[in-house]
């Protein structure tokens, strides 16, 4: 795999996850990420999890994922 050239500063994303958020759509956003970076060979995407309140979140199938921060707490630039 070859390297893609230096980025200093990768794309951040932040994924507010609602209460029965969908799993397939979550996953149909985050993986792409995921994979650009592996095939990179360098961090091109970051992400954090979001919750309303900061708490795990439920997906629609029953699924409980723990977030990094409440909504409020993102910066607002």
């Amino acid at each position: 795999m070859s390297k893609i050239s230096s980025q200093p500063n990768p794309a951040h994303v932040a994924f507010l996850l609602l209460d029965r958020f969908t799993l397939i759509a979550f996953a149909a956003a985050i993986e792409p990420l995921r994979l650009a970076n592996r095939v990179a060979g360098q961090t091109l995407y970051t992400w954090q999890l979001v919750s309303e309140n900061g708490g795990p979140v439920k997906c629609s199938n029953g699924t409980e994922i723990s977030v990094t921060t409440k909504q409020d707490d993102l910066p607002h630039d």
